[in-house]
Protein backbone atom coordinates (compact mmCIF):
# COMPACT_ATOMS: atom_id res chain seq x y z
CA UNK A 1 0.00 0.00 0.00
CA UNK A 2 0.70 3.49 -0.69
CA UNK A 3 -0.61 6.58 0.57
CA UNK A 4 -1.19 9.12 -1.47
CA UNK A 5 -3.81 11.37 -0.19
CA UNK A 6 -6.11 11.52 3.30
CA UNK A 7 -8.90 13.95 4.01
CA UNK A 8 -10.27 14.15 7.30
CA UNK A 9 -13.44 16.51 8.26
CA UNK A 10 -13.53 16.29 12.12
CA UNK A 11 -11.83 14.13 14.16
CA UNK A 12 -10.46 15.18 17.80
CA UNK A 13 -8.34 18.27 17.51
CA UNK A 14 -8.22 17.79 13.28
CA UNK A 15 -10.58 20.22 11.41
CA UNK A 16 -10.78 19.95 7.15
CA UNK A 17 -7.20 18.57 7.20
CA UNK A 18 -5.87 17.20 3.55
CA UNK A 19 -2.50 15.37 3.65
CA UNK A 20 -0.85 14.61 0.29
CA UNK A 21 1.94 12.21 0.23
CA UNK A 22 2.28 11.96 -3.50
CA UNK A 23 4.43 14.86 -3.95
CA UNK A 24 7.93 15.39 -5.70
CA UNK A 25 10.98 14.97 -3.86
CA UNK A 26 9.62 12.00 -1.52
CA UNK A 27 12.24 9.30 -0.47
CA UNK A 28 10.81 6.82 -3.38
CA UNK A 29 12.37 3.29 -3.65
CA UNK A 30 10.47 1.98 -6.45
CA UNK A 31 7.89 -1.00 -4.22
CA UNK A 32 8.88 1.36 -1.04
CA UNK A 33 8.08 4.89 -0.07
CA UNK A 34 8.90 6.87 3.09
CA UNK A 35 7.02 9.46 4.51
CA UNK A 36 7.89 11.76 8.07
CA UNK A 37 5.40 13.76 10.10
CA UNK A 38 7.21 16.48 11.93
CA UNK A 39 5.63 19.23 13.69
CA UNK A 40 5.61 20.86 16.95
CA UNK A 41 4.52 19.07 19.93
CA UNK A 42 0.91 19.15 20.12
CA UNK A 43 0.20 19.95 16.73
CA UNK A 44 -1.79 16.96 15.99
CA UNK A 45 0.76 14.39 14.22
CA UNK A 46 -0.20 11.39 16.47
CA UNK A 47 -3.56 13.02 16.20
CA UNK A 48 -3.50 11.66 12.41
CA UNK A 49 -1.61 8.42 12.96
CA UNK A 50 -4.71 7.36 15.18
CA UNK A 51 -6.91 8.48 12.56
CA UNK A 52 -5.92 6.70 9.75
CA UNK A 53 -5.02 3.50 11.77
CA UNK A 54 -9.08 3.76 12.97
CA UNK A 55 -10.14 3.77 9.61
CA UNK A 56 -8.19 1.06 8.36
CA UNK A 57 -9.52 -1.06 11.32
CA UNK A 58 -12.75 -0.01 10.93
CA UNK A 59 -12.62 -0.99 7.06
CA UNK A 60 -11.62 -4.43 8.29
CA UNK A 61 -14.05 -5.01 10.85
CA UNK A 62 -16.87 -3.55 8.17
CA UNK A 63 -17.74 -0.90 10.76
CA UNK A 64 -18.56 2.70 10.73
CA UNK A 65 -16.22 5.05 11.32
CA UNK A 66 -17.66 8.00 13.40
CA UNK A 67 -15.79 10.89 11.22
CA UNK A 68 -16.01 11.35 7.60
CA UNK A 69 -13.14 10.94 5.36
CA UNK A 70 -11.49 10.34 1.91
CA UNK A 71 -8.53 8.08 1.94
CA UNK A 72 -6.87 7.50 -1.13
CA UNK A 73 -4.15 4.63 -1.86
CA UNK A 74 -2.48 2.70 -4.58
CA UNK A 75 -1.53 -1.05 -3.48
CA UNK A 76 -1.14 -4.46 -5.70
CA UNK A 77 -3.93 -6.88 -6.28
CA UNK A 78 -4.11 -9.79 -8.39
CA UNK A 79 -1.05 -8.91 -10.30
CA UNK A 80 -2.34 -5.50 -11.20
CA UNK A 81 -1.63 -1.91 -10.12
CA UNK A 82 -4.82 -0.32 -8.51
CA UNK A 83 -5.64 3.21 -7.22
CA UNK A 84 -8.53 3.02 -4.50
CA UNK A 85 -10.44 5.88 -3.20
CA UNK A 86 -12.53 5.78 0.31
CA UNK A 87 -15.26 7.77 1.29
CA UNK A 88 -17.09 8.10 4.23
CA UNK A 89 -19.87 10.91 3.88
CA UNK A 90 -22.19 9.90 7.06
CA UNK A 91 -24.11 8.07 6.70
CA UNK A 92 -22.61 6.22 3.29
CA UNK A 93 -19.10 4.91 2.68
CA UNK A 94 -18.11 4.12 -0.85
CA UNK A 95 -15.16 2.53 -2.73
CA UNK A 96 -13.55 3.25 -6.21
CA UNK A 97 -10.83 1.14 -7.70
CA UNK A 98 -8.96 2.14 -10.70
CA UNK A 99 -6.25 0.42 -12.93
CA UNK A 100 -3.47 2.46 -12.60
CA UNK A 101 -1.91 1.29 -16.29
CA UNK A 102 -5.43 2.78 -18.25
CA UNK A 103 -7.68 4.00 -15.98
CA UNK A 104 -10.27 1.65 -16.37
CA UNK A 105 -12.75 1.35 -13.42
CA UNK A 106 -13.01 -1.75 -11.90
CA UNK A 107 -15.26 -0.64 -9.17
CA UNK A 108 -17.01 2.72 -9.42
CA UNK A 109 -18.42 4.40 -6.00
CA UNK A 110 -19.51 0.64 -5.00
CA UNK A 111 -19.34 -1.05 -1.39
CA UNK A 112 -16.30 -1.45 0.40
CA UNK A 113 -14.91 -4.40 -1.22
CA UNK A 114 -12.08 -6.03 0.85
CA UNK A 115 -10.03 -7.50 -2.08
CA UNK A 116 -8.98 -3.56 -2.42
CA UNK A 117 -7.97 -3.14 1.23
CA UNK A 118 -4.99 -3.18 2.45
CA UNK A 119 -3.42 -6.36 4.20
CA UNK A 120 -1.46 -4.23 7.45
CA UNK A 121 -0.33 -0.21 7.70
CA UNK A 122 2.37 0.24 10.66
CA UNK A 123 2.42 3.20 12.14
CA UNK A 124 4.86 4.58 14.39
CA UNK A 125 5.19 7.03 16.77
CA UNK A 126 7.96 8.12 19.34
CA UNK A 127 4.71 9.93 21.90
CA UNK A 128 3.43 8.35 24.93
CA UNK A 129 0.60 6.46 22.74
Amino acid sequence: MRLIALHIDRYLMLRDLTMRFDRNGRLNMGSYALDFLVGLNGSGKSTLLRALAQIITDLHANRPTLFNYRLEYELQAGGQRLRVQVIRQQPALTMTVYKLDNGQPLLENGPVDAAYLPERVIVYTTGGL
